[in-house]
């Protein structure tokens, strides 16, 4: 068996030596391709153009035995004899389209290389009879590169339909399926190319046969074969036309794909990786134009634990989703990191049967336009059965259960029966790591705790959860909370503990210990003043913040680890920031800033200094065991005041160096 792969860019020195990286490539699709579906169809094809050639061979026969010579026996003997070429090309085309049914984007794109064998064998026959005779369907082929590639990706292409705005109306309104399905079809190839292609062809077949009829007048050829030499011409015109647009046109199998995937190296300071669970390093998701819609996310999912992932609308939970399940499906998006599950890469993909290492759900079930059977994908009695079994557990309702399972059509139910249906199929496949995004989405509440309990036993089966919900009863079941802002990963702790944490209104960011998470830092901040006219507001905290890290950033002591953490919590008229030290700021530090905070020096060189001249107090505080830099910043609430107050001159601050 081969598969379609894509390079996925590693250096020779950082494969692993687990069995899933024996090489550099990486499978695009679970799907199998057999190696010799391509060659089959090559020789379909081939077999096809032989009998065609014979079918005019004939003719060639017919005319010169018969019509020129006269002997009227070879009429019907000919004739009966050219039928056999005949159903050679009904047989081979059956043959070429039920030998490979369901591989119709392989038949269109391997089919022509057949075709273009048989032309090059009988341009050598041509050659034979006069070199001339190349020089139609060699120009013709040569003419039909330039329509089929160049000069059809400069003429605009063809839509399927052109909707009128008042035709538009109706289908983005949800009115007209077909209409909505005709403007999501992928253009076709402009009409020119085709009127250029028949063209051409027409215009090497006079050309041959005004060859050929120069070449009968100099006793080179026969009269009989005039017309025969211009079909042949034309026909290898055709073949070569077939297979420059066959080629020219992308492979649909990589339309439509990731520009770029690239699986990262590990790291070199991560000695051991864990054989079980989601490993997640380093992974990035940008556009085309550098726009990091996913930044250098690093996680752990432990075996059988259930993990939520929170965030503001546009946060990149979905996202992260899909590009843990399929990152070469995210259209036009550049993907990189490492990923491993249980020790091995998800990414790599396999063809042996039912293996499903991960299993997406979206909040909109994927249901195929058949049966509920075919859609459990259950081929063994023993499957079935437990298909069964999982949907009356969760429906506790044996006519529902029967109903749902005899619908002929899946996309007739409802939307709550095709999303039970489709979790039915994902446990049915007992992956190791569930992708669940909103999972209570039009589900009841009583299949909402049915579904919940299910959840937590696939969890102590040993499988991983990752889910996006709102869901009170879920979020609670949860073990870990990961907090995303704007594509970053803010924090992951104890689900419990983050909930104790909210609860006492103070919001936690994490972050590598570089001046690289400053813009981080600064969307996490700014998330934080939601009102119109906190801009004042956001510059303040994020001045103060900055300095922080940068000073974070400075720290040379051993005990320093490569994460920075930072706790805010809003105030009438204050912030609270803290950030997490090894140890507490000395009192001889402070007294120096603060000398130098006083004066009217340039602080270029001294981040606390700075801290102290845009703060009302800065404090060594201790929680929870850790030791901390708090600081009070003055902000103002904009929906009482007109405009934001002026910064006032530093005239006296609160340093208070407790540890």
């Amino acid at each position: 068996m081969s598969h379609q792969t894509v390079s996925t860019n590693l250096p020779p020195d950082s494969l692993n030596s687990g069995k899933d990286e024996t090489h550099s490539t990486r499978l695009i699709r679970d799907r199998s391709v057999p190696t010799w579906a391509a060659i089959l169809s090559s020789l379909f094809t081939f077999g096809t153009a032989v009998c065609t050639l014979a079918l005019v061979v004939f003719a060639l026969f017919l005319h010169q035995l018969v019509a020129v010579e006269n002997i009227e026996i070879y009429a019907p003997i000919l004739g009966l004899s050219a039928l056999v070429p005949v159903l050679g090309i009904v047989l081979f085309e059956l043959g070429h389209a039920r030998s490979l049914a369901g591989y119709h984007d392989l038949r269109r794109r391997s089919g022509p290389i057949g075709g273009v064998i048989a032309a090059v064998l009988t341009a050598g026959g041509l050659a034979m009879l006069h070199p001339l005779l190349l020089l139609p369907p060699l120009v013709g082929g040569a003419l039909g590169w330039v329509i089929s590639r160049p000069l059809a990706r400069m003429l605009p292409r063809e839509r399927a339909w052109n909707a009128l705005p008042e035709e538009a109306a109706s289908v983005l309104s949800g009115r007209d399926q077909r209409g909505l399905s005709l403007l999501m079809q992928r253009t076709r190839r402009a009409p020119t190319v085709d009127a250029l292609s028949l063209g051409v062809m027409g215009a090497v077949f006079i050309a041959s046969f005004a060859l050929a009829s120069w070449l009968c007048l100099r006793d080179v050829l026969v009269s009989a074969a005039i017309a025969p030499t211009a079909l042949i011409s034309a026909g290898i015109s055709r073949a070569l036309f077939i297979y420059w647009r066959a080629t020219s046109t992308v492979d649909p199998e990589y339309a439509e794909r990731a520009a770029h995937v690239q699986m990262l190296p590990p790291r070199r300071d991560i000695t051991d990786q864990p054989d079980s669970g989601l490993w997640v390093d380093r992974l990035s998701v940008q556009t085309d134009r550098g726009q990091y819609l996913l930044h250098d996310l690093s996680f752990q999912l432990p075996e059988g634990s259930i993990t939520a992932l929170i965030g503001d609308s546009f946060s990149g939970k979905s996202l992260l989703m899909r590009a843990l399940s399929a990152p070469l499906d995210m259209t036009d998006l550049q993907v990189e990191g490492n990923v491993r599950l249980n020790g091995l890469s998800p990414w790599m993909r396999s063809a042996s049967p039912h293996s499903a290492a991960i299993i997406h759900l979206p909040a909109t079930p994927l249901i195929l336009p058949d049966s509920s059977s075919a859609n459990l994908l259950h081929p063994t009695d023993q499957m079935a059965q437990r298909a069964e079994y999982l949907l009356k557990s969760l429906l506790h309702n044996a006519d529902t259960t029967r109903r749902i399972l005899q619908c002929r059509n899946a996309q007739h139910l409802s939307h709550s029966e095709q999303k039970i249906l489709a979790f039915v199929r994902a446990f049915s496949l007992r992956p190791a790591l569930y992708l669940l995004d909103r999972p209570e989405d039009g589900l009841s509440e009583v299949l909402r705790n049915t579904l919940l309990t299910r959840l937590k036993d696939e969890a102590r089966r040993g499988a991983s959860i990752l889910l996006v919900t709102e869901d009170r009863a879920m979020l609670e079941a949860c073990d870990y909370l990961i907090s995303l802002q704007s594509g970053r990963l803010v924090e992951m702790a104890a689900a419990d503990e983050m909930r104790a944490r909210a609860s006492s209104g103070w919001q936690r960011f994490v972050a590598t210990r570089e001046l690289e998470s400053e813009d981080a830092l600064d969307s996490w901040i700014n998330a934080q003043f939601r009102r119109d006219g906190d801009g004042a507001n956001r510059r303040a905290v994020c001045m103060v913040a900055n300095e922080m890290l940068t000073l974070a950033c400075r720290s040379d002591d051993p005990a320093a680890t490569d994460t920075v953490c930072f706790e805010i919590k809003l105030f009438a008229g204050r912030c609270q920031l803290r950030m997490q030290q090894p140890q507490p700021l000395s009192s001889g530090a402070l007294q120096r800033a603060e000398i130098q905070a006083t004066n009217d020096d340039a602080l270029t060189d001294a981040p606390l200094a700075r801290v102290l001249r845009d703060s009302l107090a800065v404090e060594n505080t201790h929680h929870d065991g850790q030791h901390w830099m708090e600081v009070s910043i003055e902000i103002y609430d904009p929906r009482k005041v007109d405009r934001p107050p002026q910064p006032a001159a530093r005239s006296q601050k609160n340093v208070d160096a407790t540890s």
